[in-house]
């Protein structure tokens, strides 16, 4: 976050005060949660590489939003010439909650945040 001194500037700033707190967490639920995250870093990597299918999902956004039309102009030009090299790094996050059911008391997992990097 920004400074008092320097709040009009991006380039210097300071962290903000928080504090974290050991909360108890369901084993089962927490192992489902590893677990789904290996199904969704897959299912992620695959469609990314699937340049027409992209490219179909995309065919009605492109006409009238230009940021993602750039974006399926950049994926079209990697298609036709070919990627650069071969590995690929991929930083992704989610975070989950354990969401209580207010009538039957219990535990599910929720996701509330996906992130690239």
């Amino acid at each position: 976050m920004r400074t008092r001194e320097h709040k009009d500037r991006s380039d210097i700033c300071q962290t903000a005060p928080f504090a974290l707190l050991p909360t108890p967490f369901p084993r089962k639920l927490f192992e489902q949660a590893v677990k789904v995250q290996n199904l969704i870093a897959t299912l992620y990597h695959e469609i990314a590489y699937d340049y027409d299918f992209l490219i179909d999902c995309h065919k009605e956004v492109v006409k009238t939003d230009s940021f993602t039309k750039g974006l399926i102009d950049i994926l079209k030009k990697v298609r036709d010439e070919g990627l650069a090299q071969r590995k690929t790094l991929a930083i992704q996050r989610s975070d989950y909650m354990c969401h209580k059911d207010q009538f039957s008391c219990e535990y599910t997992l929720k996701q509330v945040v996906l992130s690239f990097y």
